[in-house]
């Protein structure tokens, strides 16, 4: 990693992205995103956050991440990039993108079935990864809700 991904805005649904550079240069994700004007951002659960540091290697531009960590690269809609097959929530993003920080409209999102019931994610089941900074990551299985006041 050393990349960043965050939800901006709900209507439309809009993801912040940054990538550090590499020994002072653009890393492949965002030269790709640049090539292709679109990518996939792939949320990271429990069962998958040792093939996700597998993926975060110094490795060459020709080497593919997907076969060093053993990954299922899957068919996407709208877009030619590839999402992650075991990934329980993808999100397809659209758009140009600046120099290391992308916005970019969601327009797109495969969501595993058991994930979602009711109209919204079952959180408690996806149990997603926090990446906090360096190589510190967290989980998020102890989880709350709190509403926002009623003006």
């Amino acid at each position: 990693p050393i990349s960043y991904f965050m939800g901006v805005s709900h209507n439309p649904p809009t993801l912040a992205f940054s990538a550090s550079p590499r020994r002072g240069n653009p890393k492949d994700t965002v030269f790709n995103i640049h090539k292709t004007g679109d990518f996939v951002v792939n949320v990271v659960t429990d069962e998958l956050v040792e093939k996700m540091v597998l993926t975060s290697g110094d490795y060459d531009s020709n080497i593919d991440e997907f076969q060093i960590a053993k990954l299922t690269p899957a068919t996407s809609v709208i877009v030619n990039s590839p999402r992650l097959l075991e990934a329980a929530i993808s999100m397809i993003e659209v758009g140009v993108a600046p120099d290391t920080l992308t916005l970019a409209e969601v327009d797109y999102f495969h969501i595993r079935d058991d994930l979602y019931r009711n109209g919204e994610i079952d959180i408690s089941s996806l149990k997603p990864i926090g990446r906090l900074s360096s190589n510190m990551y967290s989980y998020t299985h102890e989880l709350f809700s709190i509403s926002s006041p009623k003006i």
